[in-house]
């Protein structure tokens, strides 16, 4: 008889079989708790039930996820980081680019799209007329496909707004009849999509990358992982924005502080330290032989999957 322990990796296991998503480097805290509200939700007394409900009953994989997935946001969430990202970050970015030139944002993990609209909003109040002038891109990109699907409605409830400021609100929103609806001027600079931070390719030649309270539901394995995949993806002099909660010593070693209590960091200019490339480089062959590992004890029970954890690894 499984102990707890062992059919909570059933779960897991099941999870990646059925919706190809692995929890595996995922805190079981967390996931312990979120698989308990379903059982309780579903009345089921124990983790064998529940397995057996799974088992009977595909569609509760649906269900399962949508708890398991982190949806808690809101516009201009954080006021201080907002802040910090109007006074200076923004206005550090933009500074030096030329009419024609690109500026790239990608809010990962957005969840229903709120902060993705705030950072298009803090960047068209920045360049005002002169946005035409550039190529802008906001991307906004979940794993929940249910999330991803209202952010590019682009509807929001009279509550979700109610922080919003007048002047914003009716500059960037339209009133329909249940709430507000973005504005088509807010909605050409944003682009949505659905994106698996661990195995799907990261947007590149990022200038700013928000990645909030996300961190904190993986373990520092994965979190590395992650991390250096950023790196790679924002340009020379780029920032990245993690969650105020978020202290993770790694991303002081290979990103510079701009403000380290709001947990906002730069991509150091090119050549600015080789320690950077060598710790990136070491854990890149860290990943490639647990890749090599993960790949042989897979085959050795029958399981001839392609493994893709060692092209996760490598830069881009």
């Amino acid at each position: 008889m499984p102990n707890a322990t062992q059919q909570l990796e059933q779960v897991i296991d099941r999870i990646r079989r059925a919706r190809n998503f692995d929890f595996h480097n995922y805190k079981r805290a967390t996931i312990q708790r979120r698989v308990e509200r379903r059982m309780s939700d579903r009345q089921c007394g124990t983790m064998t039930e529940y397995v057996a409900l799974l088992d009977r009953s595909p569609e509760e994989y649906d269900a399962l996820l949508a708890s398991l997935f982190i949806k808690v946001t809101s516009f201009f969430r954080d006021e201080e980081t907002w802040d910090l990202l109007a006074n200076k970050v923004l206005p550090d970015l933009v500074t030096g680019k030329s009419p024609g030139d690109q500026i790239r944002i990608w809010s990962a993990g957005c969840a229903t799209g709120e902060e993705v609209y705030s950072a298009a909003m803090l960047l068209a109040e920045l360049l005002g007329p002169k946005i035409q002038n550039y190529q802008v891109k906001v991307f906004g990109t979940d794993v929940d496909e249910g999330a991803i699907a209202h952010a590019r409605h682009g509807f929001y409830s009279a509550k979700a707004v109610a922080e919003l400021s007048k002047e914003r609100l009716s500059r960037f929103f339209t009133r329909v009849p249940g709430g507000y609806s973005v504005s088509k001027d807010l909605r050409r600079l944003v682009v949505f999509g659905v994106n698996n931070l661990v195995s799907d390719a990261p947007i590149s030649h990022l200038d700013l990358l928000l990645c909030r309270n996300v961190f904190i539901y993986v373990d520092a394995a994965l979190q590395k992982r992650v991390l250096s995949r950023f790196h790679y993806a924002l340009r020379h002099g780029g920032a990245l924005v993690l969650g105020k909660s978020e202290l993770i010593p790694f991303a002081a070693k290979i990103f510079e502080p701009i403000d380290p209590s709001r947990r906002v960091y730069r991509r150091g200019a090119r050549g600015a330290s080789t320690n950077v490339d060598g710790l990136l480089g070491q854990l890149e062959q860290e990943e490639v032989a647990r890749a090599v590992r993960q790949g042989r004890e897979e085959l050795a029970g029958g399981n001839a999957d392609l493994n893709r954890d060692a092209l996760q690894s490598m830069p881009l």
